[in-house]
């Protein structure tokens, strides 16, 4: 019966320290509003979101001018306006808002399309187009007709509990890793070989530490395949900064895997129980 109880604790000591990693890693950013909202602040203001913004926004530009215009010379000042205006306060001010609406929409429908208006953006870019080239301000979609920014996190699917998690995520991680270390110290108390034990749990520990790799790794991707167009390159720049927290999960799942190597270590002398013989 000890056997099978320290069996059972030790199995949910690494799947409730594997959730726990995996949840830090997806919702750290995800699911908070604020940390969410700089992200895409960011990744709009990024190398990638500045290209995006700057190709959608050109194509709106090249369709009210006159025929005949130079497209290198509207591609070329519309860039230079927008990787301007990325370098001002205003950039984020103006951003923001429309990135906290992104988020409440996705925690409201995990499935739904994430999409940040731009519009906010137009008085800015005016300003920085007019003294660039002040013909072709006249081109500027208005705010109604401004293009938009497509986005996805790469995470996205109604599975995801996001209402029920958004804002949470730090206290539920917590319980969790307290979880882990109660029952990982509880299989180690029933069991009758503790240092195998302790073996067998720092191993599947470690292979749990691959995970939140693994989420880095292919989440990105899947981001940028989701959106079409020039915003792929963004929705991955995107899909990156909201799973920076993969290397604290990866490194608290190691660094557990180490201490019950080491305990495993001090007890390696430790044999199998003896028997009382019968008087």
């Amino acid at each position: 019966m000890r056997p099978a109880a320290a069996t059972i604790a030790a199995i949910l000591a690494v799947v409730a320290a594997l959730a726990a990693a995996v949840l830090w890693t997806t919702g750290h950013d995800l699911l908070d509003e604020d940390r969410f909202a700089d992200d895409v602040v960011a990744a709009l203001g990024s190398a990638p979101g500045q290209a995006a913004i700057s190709e959608r926004l050109s194509a709106a530009v090249r369709d009210r001018l006159p025929p005949g215009t130079p497209t290198p010379a509207i591609d070329a000042a519309v860039s230079q306006a927008v990787a301007r205006s990325a370098t001002t306060p205003a950039f984020a001010a103006a951003l923001g808002p429309s990135a906290v609406l992104v988020h409440r929409r996705l925690v409201d429908d995990p499935g739904a399309e994430a999409e940040v208006d731009l519009a906010a953006l137009r008085d800015s870019l005016e300003v920085e187009l007019a003294e660039i080239d002040p013909l072709l301000v006249r081109g500027l979609p208005p705010a109604a007709a401004f293009p938009s920014a497509d986005l996805s996190t790469g995470l996205d699917g109604p599975a995801l509990p996001a209402s029920a998690l958004a804002g949470r995520v730090p206290s539920i991680v917590a319980a969790l890793a307290l979880l882990a270390v109660a029952s990982g110290a509880l299989a180690l108390a029933l069991s009758g070989r503790r240092a195998r034990m302790a073996r067998g749990m720092a191993l599947s520990l470690i292979v749990a530490a691959l995970v939140p790799a693994a989420i880095r790794l292919f989440a990105p991707r899947a981001a940028e395949a989701a959106v079409a167009g020039p915003d792929g390159p963004l929705a991955r720049d995107l899909a990156e900064r909201l799973l920076g927290s993969w290397t604290g999960a990866t490194a608290a799942l190691l660094a557990a895997a180490g201490a019950l190597l080491v305990y495993a270590a001090l007890r390696s002398g430790e044999g199998p129980p003896r028997r009382r013989r019968a008087a």
